[in-house]
């Protein structure tokens, strides 16, 4: 399969938009380098359309008070020349205490107290260094409770369900939309062996996931807010439901859906531009 290369030339407080965009577009991940944004689409039938809706949403920018940004270029690429090139970008990240991701092509030296995962995110989006990731993952050291069900929403890569797993909950229901992030969820799970904790699934839905004590969905408010209702049903009476990938002006939206959907105790968390929302499931 071949991939669209596109470039735009940003300003600094637009390098959060910009990644959001190219995330809901379905793009495989992102990076920055200087002052230019790349991420890469998936060559495909509605792939045109798509790069359409992205020059459009960045000609709009400025109606939300951000600078004017360029689309500089759309080039094609073969599937095995992206494969590598991003591979340059990934380097090992700390995320809190003792959380490290790892490129599982590159060697790291591990503190005493380190929890290194190894990764290949390979066409999934999820290298551990997007705000929305490392919010989640900061959290979890504190939600999670050992032997508790946890299940993650979108889970792309698969790093925060290995994380929960590592932190030592007992079952954890990966699930993901996208039959290529199921493979890729599924191998990055084999590799840093939790395979008996943590089952993945290609599932547009929750009709297959467990009750459980913690719900975890790191994807973006159009998709997370038609969800809610359904997230809610499968959150066990006093557990907890844990959400990310929301730009801060969609955090007030967020916050009464959750309300509706039966959700109290409501706390946000930042990282620059980027919420993160848990709540109480009440009894």
């Amino acid at each position: 399969m071949d991939w669209m290369q596109i470039s735009v030339v940003i300003n600094s407080s637009a390098h959060d938009a910009v990644s959001e965009l190219f995330q809901r577009m379905g793009c495989a991940g992102a990076w920055t380098l200087v002052d230019t944004i790349t991420a890469y689409l998936p060559v495909l039938p509605e792939s045109e359309g798509k790069l359409e809706l992205i020059k459009k949403e960045i000609s709009r920018f400025t109606e939300y008070g951000l600078p004017c940004m360029q689309l500089i270029s759309v080039t094609t690429v073969k599937e095995e020349e992206w494969a590598e090139s991003w591979k340059e970008y990934f380097n090992p990240q700390r995320i809190g205490k003792n959380l490290v991701i790892c490129p599982s092509w590159r060697e790291f030296e591990a503190q005493p107290s380190d929890v290194v995962i190894q990764m290949d995110p390979g066409m999934a989006f999820g290298t551990g260094q997007h705000p929305t990731t490392q919010l989640c993952a900061v959290w979890l050291e504190e939600l999670v409770i050992p032997g508790t069900t946890v299940v993650d929403v979108g889970t792309g890569s698969g790093i925060l369900a290995i994380w929960a797993a590592k932190l030592g909950a007992e079952l954890v229901w990966a699930g993901d939309v996208d039959a290529v992030a199921g493979e890729v969820a599924e191998e990055n799970v084999r590799l840093n062996g939790v395979s008996d904790k943590v089952s993945v699934h290609v599932a547009s839905g929750l009709s297959d996931a467990p009750d459980c004590d913690l719900l975890v969905a790191n994807i973006i408010a159009d998709v997370i807010l038609p969800m809610l209702p359904e997230f809610a049903s499968r959150v066990k009476p006093g557990g907890r439901i844990l959400l990310s990938g929301i730009v801060d002006f969609r955090a007030d939206e967020i916050v009464e859906a959750m309300k509706q959907a039966g959700f109290t105790d409501i706390v946000v968390r930042a990282d620059g531009d980027w919420r993160a929302f848990t709540g109480l499931r009440g009894e």
